[in-house]
């Protein structure tokens, strides 16, 4: 109970701090007049929302640490973006700022969202044309996801045809994008795919002559709250479950341990049955191809609390909120995926991967921030040397600007990452760089098979794609997560309000389970 009550002191300390930093940097960017005072101080607070904010983490192993140091990567680079627009683009207020930078991690998932319900429709039109004719032409369901104002090329953590759609923008539309999907987010009479979702968890927009029709032209229904609720108890249920199975289930034994990597493959006898038939780096390998399936679950947990919070303030918000801003929020969380994920080792390709199965909440970063800035500086002006706009060769240019794309965004990813490193156990290891560095690569090498070969890489078939990807993830895996076991992530009681594993904690007390191994 101690270390609980020690650690919500920490979260909300931590909290009250980066959003000080946040309002700092509002006021800043608000009314400060001189260009290079602005800037400078603008830096200054970024800096101190990135570096100060560990910092007040006396013992930084928590879950809350990692994800409260993701979110100031987030927002900085939300706010480095705002940087960047004119001042007669920004918003009027400091919670018109803090709007900006939560929808520019929302604009990314309502984008994706349209792009996923586009292709089961192409694939339920493929499968049954008599039924899905009426709606689900796939040449109709490409446009619909082209109309949205939300940029349709893939991008999150990383993606090739994001990058190139990023690249081909000019800088007077780019300077722009900002505003459109800020406050344009959805104009009346487009057609989006979202328009065409099954009902459900409320993914199914009504037309504008619906609305005023079931709700008097005042309030927009917004999307079912025990959907969303069930969804939200179904992904803590999953990770609790999944935590305990992989720490404490007996499958992997001490594979949770925090014990150093040499001493935990020398010791096969206390890695499991896996380890008994396969050898204990092979368990390892699972083992790491597991919990990086665990972990984000903990970001679809955050990702289902807000959209449950965007239901609720929509539906119940009347003493808070004009009835615009209730319209606009179950606007938002009807455009919104039911889940931020989408079975991510289904995926055909690691492009596909990244670009439709994976979480967006970057996208906005990659496609028209601080991302598509570094691609005009750095790479444009080499790209244009060899290959000008005007020259016979335009699809070695957009392969090219595709490229740099792809390498900023996986570039920016690892350095993020390495940064959350940091905060939460002061270590730079390099294995987030060579993490996404080799999804980079992957992914530009599948564009290139593509394009040379395309006949070729359409007859690949399904079950050697799903191979290909389950076993590209699982030999990259262990870089990504063996900085959380070697830090006790897996093996420590890590006490968090809302992801606590309470069933690895009763089974840990009752001495089950990976932290009596006695390897650390």
């Amino acid at each position: 109970m101690q270390a609980l009550s020690h650690d919500l002191v920490a979260q909300v300390a931590a909290s009250a701090y980066s959003a000080a930093c946040v309002v700092a940097f509002s006021l800043a960017l608000l009314r400060l007049r001189p260009p290079a005072l602005r800037t400078a101080a603008c830096l200054a607070a970024s800096a101190a929302l990135c570096l100060g904010q560990p910092l007040i983490y006396a013992s930084p192993t928590q879950p809350a640490a990692i994800g409260l140091a993701s979110l100031c990567a987030m927002t900085t680079w939300s706010l480095w973006g705002l940087l960047l627009l004119p001042r007669r683009q920004l918003p009027q207020s400091i919670m018109g700022i803090f709007w900006a930078c939560f929808m520019d991690g929302m604009d990314g998932c309502r984008a994706v969202h349209a792009r996923r319900l586009a292709r089961r429709q192409t694939a339920a039109h493929a499968a049954d044309p008599a039924t899905h004719a009426p709606h689900a032409d796939a040449a109709a369901a490409a446009s619909a996801a082209s109309a949205c104002p939300v940029p349709s090329a893939p991008s999150d953590e990383g993606a090739g045809a994001g990058a190139t759609a990023a690249a081909e923008v000019g800088p007077k539309q780019r300077s722009r994008g900002r505003q459109l999907v800020h406050v344009e987010a959805l104009p009346a009479g487009t057609s989006c795919p979202v328009q065409h979702a099954e009902h459900g968890d409320g993914s199914l927009p009504p037309t504008p002559a619906a609305d005023s029709a079931d709700t008097g032209g005042s309030d927009t229904p917004a999307p079912a709250l025990l959907p969303a609720a069930w969804t939200l108890c179904r992904l803590v249920i999953t990770y609790d479950v999944g935590f305990a199975a992989l720490c404490c289930g007996g499958l992997f034994g001490c594979m949770c341990s925090a014990a150093p990597l040499d001493t935990l493959l020398s010791a096969p006898q206390r890695l499991g049955p896996l380890a008994q038939i396969f050898g204990p780096r092979a368990a390892y390998v699972a083992w790491a191809l597991a919990a990086g399936t665990l972990l984000p679950l903990q970001m679809g947990i955050a990702y289902a609390l807000t959209r449950l919070a965007l239901i609720a303030a929509a539906r119940w918000g009347a003493p808070l909120l004009t009835p615009a801003k209730r319209r606009e929020l179950a606007d938002l969380a009807r455009q919104l995926p039911p889940e931020v994920f989408d079975t991510p080792l289904a995926s055909l390709s690691i492009s596909e991967f990244w670009a439709e199965r994976w979480h967006q909440f970057l996208r906005h970063h990659f496609q028209a921030g601080l991302g598509h800035r570094i691609v005009d500086a750095a790479a444009r002006p080499a790209i244009d040397r060899l290959l000008p706009p005007g020259a016979a060769v335009p699809a070695a240019r957009r392969a090219a600007l595709a490229v740099a794309g792809t390498a900023v965004a996986f570039t920016m990813s690892g350095l993020m990452h390495e940064y959350l490193s940091w905060a939460a156990w002061g270590e730079v290891s390099g294995r987030y760089m060579a993490f996404f560095g080799l999804h980079g690569l992957a992914v530009v090498a599948e564009g290139l098979g593509t394009r040379l070969a395309p006949k070729l890489a359409a007859r690949v078939p399904t079950l050697l794609r799903r191979a290909y990807v389950v076993g590209f993830a699982a030999a990259v895996s262990p870089l990504f997560v063996e900085t959380y076991r070697r830090h006790g992530y897996f093996g420590a009681c890590a006490y968090h309000p809302l992801l606590a594993p309470v069933t690895a904690t009763l089974l840990r007390r009752g001495g089950w389970c990976a932290a009596g191994c006695g390897l650390a």
